[in-house]
């Protein structure tokens, strides 16, 4: 289910609040950049910690339509939450 489909109602940060803390960190990294995600620079860079806790997040944040993964870079699919994000978060 893509949270952001017509008619869906997302209020305020409970959107946002409603994913862990890891996620979080996650957003804000692939706000800079969704390229090499599983590179160890990428992981030092950001402090990500294990590429296992990483892929687990990247896949709950694909599945429930928050990020899109195109040709192996992941980036933010909605415009507007990704302002949301940049100003907010």
């Amino acid at each position: 289910m893509n949270p952001f489909s017509y008619g869906t109602i997302v209020k305020g940060q409970y959107f946002y609040d409603r994913q862990s803390a890891y996620q979080k960190k996650l957003l804000k990294s692939l706000l800079v950049s969704g390229e090499n995600v599983f590179s160890a620079d990428y992981t030092k860079r950001f402090r990500l910690s294990a590429t296992s806790t990483t892929q687990k997040s990247l896949l709950g944040l694909v599945e429930n339509g928050i990020i899109e993964k195109v040709k192996g870079n992941y980036f933010v699919a909605d415009p507007f939450f990704k302002r949301f994000l940049t100003r907010y978060a």
